[in-house]
């Protein structure tokens, strides 16, 4: 500026001349100048006048706020003084004189609002709001603010007491002493709280306290002048000065840009509020505190104690109208993120500002706002990147919502140990892979090819895993008052904790991996992003080596056992780092420590360590943990002394089992170190049951090694240790992979390389469990690492587990919690992975089949059914587990191979095929072999057995009972051996109670080729046998529903309702073999599943298993509304065959029996089956049906009377002395003496038989009479017509049944004797009589039933019309089942007839269940009669 602008002319004959321009001087300037207004002498006056009296104001504001930086006169000094740096006394020449009158206002205003009154203090203790605060801070995470706030709610601050008080003793004294030191505590808790509460409104209530001057004349406005000052003015002046603290720019861009001044000038609001905040910001020097505030309070808080070391660390401070610029040095981390977060603010502020300037500065106003240096700043004399600085853990949006559909993301007993491990696994993988690239031996031609796609193979022939271990070490730790931890001797706890100390677990896990460097670090804060900035490697990396990415979630979990945690890190680029990780549940806010080291004054090997406290009592109660007993005496006399210590070792037992348990066949192997006497028991425990980790101690320290790392790595890297016992182990590629089999401990090991996927196989947990459980659990890992424990569906029991090392799903198959598998995980394991490993399984099995394994003798080679009898041979020598496992694994195997056959339609077999067939059947039959003759001693006591009714069958004859016997599970499955399934149960709801039964025909025959016995029982072979013509078909279906009731009535006298012992793993096994044949009695109480191994064809089902199949569709369509049924493929119904079902089908398969895995569609949907059920129960109730329901009523009536006939009742017999004559005469005759009642009896059982052989006699005779019946065509109305033509009226019938008695009496001597045919011709008509009865019966059941008949057939008509015949769904579901069927043979015609011809099914299955309810109702002896 020149020195002629700072120049006024007072009097014609002087030069005043001023210092340096400012704000002020320059409003005084213009009071000065000559040719000044009247109204620029106001402004100044105004302005002179206030000041002084907010200067007296802004001394209160130490008083209210003792323990916070100074906001008195000296600060508004300081804020203009920083407005005055930023606009250079050029500019400040250029404002004008309202401008100037409101910059000078706003600055000694903006910070009024913290002078707490005494009025304000009353106003402020009574609100809610201040209340809810109180609540707010006493369940907060600030320490200070929490320790205020209890200690104000508190209201008694000693304990009463009962007895009189001495008023003039030392206790009361003392009391009265504390109780001051408590209220003195409270008077500092007040102050406190009410600053914090005024904090947050003080510019708010700047503002309103001016407002309410300017409106309020009683209040202090006598001393704040106005001076004739438009009052809108100073509401504009209150608006800047609130906005000081609101950081939304938006809100001052409300603000007008311009306004009419008060001397004929212009007020610019958004620039003074600009100057106002920026300024304010920039006032960060040393000198902001009182110099006596720490003496005045004792103590500051801590956050103030933060803003204290703040301003006590800044070391340039530099303000010009063209730059800022700001360095630090900070003796803590708070005061430098303190730093941080204000030049964040001061930059933001900037940058708005500018980019609005044109629409802020005054028109005219030259230059622009400074530029904003990074601020450099240094922790203790080191330099902290300033991404680092504020590094703290973020969650994106993304991964927000995940965490929130839980209340607790982290399940399991320790997860953070499982966490960590994976993050370990992932930085190993990543530096594996990095090595690998750059190994020397991939210069040579043949590795640079493979190398294009590598594989887990390829990989590791060029890099030894086990130079790339993860080591654990736990040792005893104690955590100090400062947050900081240190290794203590467990013999140096003490027996309880002091106040400020608290002893656990040092635990601490390394990896060689990459380290984190700087962009890790970066990134860190970013919770699910941690590996954003390496996309290119992720993208050539292969799946089963990608980690899994989410480091930032993984870290959280261990706030979960400690508010704090360590890591130290190592990259190969020379960046060396420790950092600090804090909860942001106790006023950390989840801030990253970022210390930078010299690699030479800490070394370390490359790669990362973490260090975590763990308190001993996070130690699992001992029903959470069962396995983690500490072996401690709780009567030995030093048990209470030790707690600590055996807690130590309890949680230190359970984090090593549980790491033990959560891993399988790990990439890289675990070593686990403990730092302490853990104890002998221990020791000996954890070495027994920890098998996938390496377990070492601090007495033993020998097994870090690398023989017994390697004992602990995937099976691929195994591969090469060929030298296994009895030369069991084999390996060979596949399809899409490798594959291992252990013939020993009948494991096989798959990985499948285009899903990366490592699956076990096995029977393991089966023999470990005594082959009590019905289904085998399979363990689902994630690279590696578990994540859930699942029953896999038609598994066989064989699915030991899954790991999931990639693949193009990737992490979206897992929870964010890894605690288990997504929606789409789900899907996609069931779908793609299950599948996959079933049918890799299935070949490896086929390959097995000709695989030669070596012998014990020299150049000895063995086929693979040699081998396994060798090895059951050998294992029934040893102990019960080892055969157990040759036993079942064979025989599993063998039932899953074989289900192969039996789920397809192969008609030719070549030489391989057959000769691997072979080897299977001989493998069953070798350890049937073997059982037999070694191991049934055995047999009765493992669960393993299975016990059998074993029996022959003829028509012809009753079931032959041969023998009850223990089977095993290798005779079952073996598929030459026939069983049947009888369930059985008292009534509905009641429990089933299954028996086997094993089929045995009366005549065995001999294999010639190895002399086995094989059966083949006459049932079998029916159903076994192929049938294609329809008229052989419809033969086979009799047969079929003879033998069906041939079982039903036979069977129930052999199989009782008493459970037979045997294990639960029979249930099982009846899901593994396919039914051929289901037989259900009349009330569904009674089933027979006949097992044939042979599901190629359908289902024969009796017409009593159909009627319940048809009920169960019906309840199935109440309970879930379903509307469309599939079940098993019908018998003679193979051309319905489907191998899968829409989703909305309601499967109405039996669950506890074999599932055939074919389905077919059922015809009638959901409404027509609830209405065929009604028809079959006579539960339709409409017009249509309730015209047969008079007709019905009329035919029953006439049954009754007609029934009646049949009995005779010598009770009501007429002729009293014709009968007393009869029973003389017989008597006398006979020399017998019998009673009255006894001879009556006897002539009833006569006549019985006469009736019976009566029947039996003229059965032809009417049959032939009713033809003409049966063939015409009838409506209901005639047979009306001709039910009272043709059947004599109730009176003729009870007419009919006196002569019929009559006759009885009168020809009794006869009926006794059994004499059919005498001339007599009382007998004669007898006979008469009769013959007009049964003739009677056979027009009633022959009218009943063409009633019945043509009631069902115009039912099933209207049924169907709606439901079917005129429906489109009958187009869509032939044409559906057209494109699904896999025969060649089928077509739409045919589909079509299958489909009509199960109506006419149902119809035959609704007709006989009628009959049946109307014997069950009515009982009538003459309809048993007619069906002789």
């Amino acid at each position: 500026m020149s020195e002629e602008k700072r120049k006024i002319k007072y009097k014609e004959d002087m030069v005043f001349s001023y210092g340096k321009l400012t704000v002020e001087r320059q409003l005084q300037m213009y009071e000065k100048h000559p040719d000044k207004s009247e109204r620029s002498a106001t402004l100044w006056h105004a302005w002179h006048q206030n000041k002084s009296w907010l200067i007296r104001l802004l001394e209160l504001t130490l008083a209210s706020f003792p323990s916070y930086s100074r906001h008195d006169a000296s600060h508004a000094e300081a804020v203009l003084h920083n407005i005055e740096r930023i606009l250079g006394e050029d500019r400040i020449a250029e404002l004008t004189a309202t401008d100037c009158f409101a910059i000078l206002h706003t600055v000694y205003i903006h910070d009024i609002g913290m002078t707490i009154l005494a009025g304000d203090r009353k106003e402020i203790v009574k609100s809610d709001e201040f209340v809810e605060m109180i609540d707010q801070l006493a369940e907060g995470v600030d320490k200070d603010l929490k320790e205020a706030a209890i200690q104000l709610k508190k209201n008694r601050y000693y304990k009463e007491k009962n007895e009189e008080i001495d008023y003039e003793g030392k206790e009361y004294h003392d009391e009265k002493k504390s109780l001051y030191q408590q209220k003195l505590k409270t008077y500092y808790a007040v102050v406190q709280l009410l600053m914090e509460y005024q904090r947050k409104r003080h510019g708010e209530k700047a503002a309103s306290s001016i407002k309410d001057w300017l409106l309020d004349g009683d209040k202090l406005r006598s001393e704040f002048s106005m001076s004739g000052i438009p009052m809108r003015i100073f509401f504009r002046i209150a608006d800047c000065a609130s906005l000081h603290t609101d950081w939304h720019f938006g809100h001052i861009m409300e603000l007008p840009a311009e306004e009419n001044g008060y001397e004929n000038d212009m007020l610019h609001p958004r620039f003074v509020a600009v100057l106002l905040q920026l300024g304010d910001a920039l006032d960060i020097d040393n000198d902001r505190f009182h110099p006596f505030a720490q003496r005045f309070l004792g103590q500051l808080p801590a956050q103030s104690q933060a803003h204290y070391e703040k301003h006590l660390a800044i070391r340039t401070l530099k303000i010009t109208p063209e730059e800022i610029q700001i360095e630090a040095d900070c003796d803590s981390r708070e005061a430098m993120r303190l730093i941080k977060n204000e030049c964040d603010g001061i930059e933001k502020l900037l940058q708005a500002a500018s980019y609005h300037w044109s629409s802020i500065a005054p028109r005219g106003f030259s230059g622009a706002l400074p530029a904003f240096h990074i601020p450099k700043l240094l922790l203790k004399g080191t330099e902290i990147p300033l991404d680092l600085a504020m590094a703290r853990f973020e969650i994106s949006q993304q991964k927000a919502f995940s965490l929130l559909q839980g209340e607790n993301i982290y399940s399991g007993y320790f997860p953070f140990v499982r966490e960590l491990l994976q993050n370990a696994i992932d930085s190993t993988k990543l530096q594996c892979y990095e090595d690998y690239k750059t190994s020397p031996q991939l210069r040579f031609e043949r590795n640079q090819t493979e190398n294009k796609s590598p594989s887990i193979v390829n990989i590791s022939q060029i890099i030894n895993p086990i130079q790339y271990p993860i080591e654990i070490s736990m040792q005893c730790g104690k955590l100090q008052e400062s947050g900081k931890f240190k290794a203590v001797s467990i013999e140096n706890i003490p027996g309880k904790e002091g106040e400020t100390e608290k002893y656990g677990i040092l635990f601490s896990i390394r990896d060689y991996g990459t380290g984190i460097h700087s962009k890790s670090l970066r990134t860190i804060s970013s919770v699910g992003t941690s590996y954003k900035k390496r996309k290119k490697l992720l993208r050539e990396i292969p799946d089963w080596l990608r980690p899994t990415g989410e480091f930032g979630i993984g870290l959280q979990s261990v706030f979960l056992v400690s508010d704090r945690f360590y890591c130290d890190t190592y990259v190969r680029n020379g960046e060396r780092y420790r950092i600090e990780f804090l909860t942001g549940a106790n006023g950390e806010k989840g801030y990253i420590n970022i210390e930078p080291r010299d690699p030479e004054k800490a070394p370390m090997a490359f790669g990362t360590k973490f260090d975590v406290f763990i308190g001993h009592d996070r130690k699992k109660v001992r029903n959470e943990f069962m396995d983690a007993w500490t072996g401690f005496d709780p009567f030995a006399d030093e048990y209470d002394d030790k707690k600590i210590q055996r807690n130590i070792i309890a949680l230190t037992v359970q984090i090593l089992l549980d790491i033990d348990r959560q891993l399988e066949d790990l990439l890289f192997p675990v070593y686990a170190y403990v730092g302490f006497n853990l104890g002998d028991e221990q020791k000996e425990q954890m070495n027994n049951k920890l098998s996938k980790i390496v377990f070492d101690d601090c007495e033993s320290c020998g097994r870090y090694n690398e023989d017994e790392l390697k004992k602990n790595v995937c099976w691929m890297y195994r591969k090469d240790n060929k030298a296994n016992a009895n030369n069991n182990i084999i390996s060979f590629k596949i399809e899409n992979g490798v594959c291992m089999v252990d013939l020993w401990s009948m494991r096989v090991n798959l990985w499948l390389e285009d899903v990366s996927v490592n699956a076990c196989i096995g029977v393991d947990y089966l023999v470990e469990e005594g082959l009590q459980m019905t289904k085998s659990p399979c363990k689902l890992y994630y690279k590696g690492v578990l994540i859930e424990t699942r029953y896999v569906e038609e598994s066989g029991n064989l699915l030991e587990y899954i790991d999931i090392q990639g693949g193009r799903k990737g992490r979206k198959l897992i929870q964010l919690n890894r605690n288990g598998l997504t929606k789409e995980g789900e899907e996609y394991v069931d779908t793609v992975i299950v599948p996959k490993i079933y049918s890799s399984l299935l070949k490896v099995l086929e390959l097995l089949a000709g695989q030669e394994f070596v012998g014990d003798e020299k150049d000895e080679r063995l086929q693979m059914a040699e081998k396994i009898k060798k090895n059951i041979q050998e294992a029934l020598q040893k102990e019960q587990i080892e055969w157990q496992r040759q036993l079942v694994g064979v025989s599993l195997y063998y039932n899953f191979y074989m289900r192969k056959y039996e789920n397809s339609n192969i008609t030719y077999l070549s030489k391989k095929a057959q000769n691997e067939k072979k080897q299977w059947e001989d493998s069953i039959r070798h350890v049937e072999r073997a059982m037999q003759n070694y191991g049934m001693p055995e047999m009765s006591e493992i669960s393993g057995t299975v016990q059998a009714i074993k029996l022959h069958a003829r028509l012809d004859s009753k079931f032959h009972v041969l023998d009850v016997v223990n089977i095993s599970i290798a005779d079952f499955y073996d598929r030459s051996n026939k069983f049947a399934v009888v369930s059985k149960r008292r009534d509905k709801g009641d429990k089933w109670i299954n028996t086997l039964v094993w089929l045995k025909s009366a005549k065995e025959d001999i294999d010639p080729e190895d002399g086995v016995k094989i059966s083949k029982p006459k049932l079998i072979e029916i159903l076994e046998d192929s049938v294609t013509e329809s008229i052989q078909w419809e033969e086979r279906e009799k047969k079929l529903e003879l033998w069906a009731d041939f079982f039903l009535k036979n069977i129930g006298s052999i199989v009782g309702f008493e459970s037979v012992q045997q294990s639960d793993l029979v249930l099982e096994l009846l899901q593994s073999v396919s039914i051929r044949a289901c037989f259900a009695d009349e009330e569904g109480n009674l089933k027979v599943h006949i097992l044939t191994g042979q599901s190629s064809g359908g289902v024969f089902y009796n017409i009593n298993a159909k009627y319940r199949l048809l009920k169960k569709m019906s309840e199935r369509n109440s309970q879930t509304q379903a509307k469309r049924f599939a079940g098993n493929v019908w018998m003679g119904y193979e051309s319905l065959r489907v191998d899968k079902i829409q989703e909305d089908v309601c499967n109405i398969k039996e669950k506890y029996i074999g599932q055939n895995l074919d389905f077919m569609l059922m015809p009638c949907n959901g409404d027509a089956v609830v209405q065929l059920v009604q028809l079959a129960e006579d539960a339709k109730k409409d017009e249509e049906n309730e015209k047969y329901v008079s007709i019905k009523d009329q035919l029953l009536e006439a049954a009754d009377l007609l029934d009646a006939c049949l009995k005779f009742n010598y009770r009501a017999v007429m002729n009293e002395e014709l009968f007393k004559t009869q029973h003389s005469e017989y008597c006398k005759n006979e020399q017998i003496p019998l009673g009255r009642d006894a001879f009556g009896s006897q002539l009833r059982n006569g006549y019985s038989s006469l009736i019976n052989e009566k029947f039996k006699n003229v059965h032809r005779t009417h049959d032939q009479d009713t033809k003409m019946l049966e063939i015409g065509f009838y409506s209901a109305e005639d047979i009306k017509l001709m039910q009272e033509k043709d059947l004599l009226t109730p009176v003729k019938i009870q007419e009919l049944r006196k002569d019929i008695t009559s006759s009885i009496v009168i020809n009794a001597q006869h009926i006794l004797k059994g004499e059919w045919n005498p001339k007599n011709m009382d007998y004669v008509e007898l006979h008469k009589h009769l013959d007009i009865l049964i003739g009677q019966c056979y027009k009633w059941k022959y009218m009943w039933d063409y009633l019945e008949n043509l009631q069902i057939d115009q039912n099933m008509t209207k049924i169907m019309q709606h439901s079917w015949t005129n429906s489109s769904e009958r187009t869509n579901l032939i044409e559906w089942t057209f494109r699904q069927v896999n025969n060649s043979n089928s077509n739409m015609d045919a589909i079509e007839e299958f489909y009509d011809n199960i109506w006419n099914v149902y119809k035959n299955v609704i007709k006989y269940h009628r009959k049946k309810l109307l014997f069950q109702k009515h009982q009538y002896n003459f309809l048993e009669l007619l069906n002789i």
